[in-house]
């Protein structure tokens, strides 16, 4: 499975490590700095401006995230941030089928 493991292309590693990076942390932030009062799709907070840090769609995306995978979803940023660890030091992952199947 070729998908998750990195190219031959170092450059086009790195560019995938950082979007990865950036998707893990945003992802943290969000399920970091949920409220269950700030505007969601469960939630009518009207007008005013969310807590999360993210702003409104870091509350969509954590209470999105943790509805669908509970406590859960604050391993789907780790798995971000070692997937791009991997991709930025080009790195091949060692049976990748297989770990994502256990995730």
């Amino acid at each position: 499975m070729k998908l998750f493991s990195p190219t031959p292309y170092k450059r086009l590693n790195e560019a995938t490590g950082v979007v990865l990076l950036c998707l893990g942390l945003i992802l943290w932030l969000s399920l970091v700095s949920y409220r269950s009062q700030d505007a969601s799709w469960n939630t009518a907070a009207g007008g005013e401006h969310p807590v999360n840090l993210i702003g409104y769609v870091g509350s969509y995306l954590a209470d999105l995230f943790l509805q669908a995978f509970g406590l859960c979803a604050f391993l789907l940023p780790i798995t971000c941030f070692l997937l791009s660890w991997k991709w930025l030091r080009s790195e091949p992952l060692a049976n990748p089928g297989v770990k994502t199947f256990g995730m």
